[in-house]
């Protein structure tokens, strides 16, 4: 059972901004279990509000440990709140940041997350704006039974720079679909300027940032069917370039994978589980 100090810190979160509303009830947090849910989050180096976002990640990843697999991704499609401030050392955003923004139907703004790929019957957009509301949208995901275990394994030649991704996937029923597999890199430990609260940080700390999508964005076929305990493997090998100025340092990359079902006549592209790596374990 997770512990009620922890419980309170997340209920917290959901209200920093609207001290006359009511918590939610201790009875929806999210019961033990191994479902391991994919949060991308878009942010930006000029978005006073991300830092805020980035904190709410931060605090569902300490709640609940390596079921959230969280990735952090700036694009030029934020307009303005994207762009790297005067003076900043990097610029993160990324043409795959762009694809998957366009993959959700557009950004109304940021900070927003995407859970799980999934639209909300209360939202608009796949992409959730409003860090407050973030932890119950990760709950309502964390909640749901996985219909397939998912493992990566990482080999890594430092000498080369040369790593192979096999991923396993075993599922838990026999369903048809058309299922697919994802893969990114992310890069943490990024400090540069960010625009915080309307204060620039120039020692800013930024984590799980997406560098590359290995996959394509919506996936790649993975299997038409899923038959009970039959494991499924695929390979990937991703060439990591030569460390750039504090930029694609292997020790602080992480190897994200993903299962989901695309089902084009209704339009989803639902995330059934995830998976993370760090490249130096």
């Amino acid at each position: 059972m997770k512990k009620i100090l922890f419980q309170t810190s997340i209920i917290a979160l959901l209200f920093l901004t609207a001290c006359e509303e009511q918590p939610i009830d201790i009875s929806q947090m999210a019961p033990p279990t191994d479902r391991k849910i994919l949060i991308e989050e878009f942010t930006g180096a000029n978005c006073a509000a991300c830092p805020k976002g980035a904190d709410v990640i931060k605090s569902l990843q300490e709640e609940f440990g390596g079921q959230v697999v969280a990735v952090s991704i700036h694009t030029s499609v934020s307009g303005a709140l994207g762009n790297p401030l005067s003076g900043s050392a990097y610029d993160l955003r990324t043409q795959d940041g762009d694809d998957l923004a366009a993959l959700f139907g557009g950004l109304s703004g940021i900070p927003a997350s995407v859970f799980n790929r999934t639209k909300f019957d209360s939202q608009s957009k796949m992409a959730v704006l409003a860090p407050d509301s973030w932890a119950s949208f990760a709950i309502s995901e964390l909640n749901l039974e996985p219909i397939v275990d998912l493992s990566t394994d990482l080999q890594y030649n430092q000498d080369t720079r040369e790593l192979t991704i096999t991923i396993e996937a075993t599922p838990r029923v026999d369903q048809s679909g058309d299922f697919r597999v994802g893969v990114m890199i992310t890069e943490s430990h990024i400090v540069d300027k960010q625009n915080n609260d309307g204060v620039v940080e120039d020692d800013y700390e930024s984590n799980h940032i997406l560098r590359e999508l290995i996959s394509s964005a919506d996936g790649d076929a993975l299997a038409s069917s899923f038959s009970l305990n039959a494991t499924i493997t695929k390979t990937y090998t991703f060439q990591i370039p030569p460390e750039d100025n504090g930029l694609w340092v292997a020790e602080h990359c992480n190897i994200v994978t993903f299962v989901s079902e695309v089902n084009a006549q209704e339009g989803t592209i639902k995330v059934l589980q995830a998976d993370e790596e760090h490249l130096g374990e």
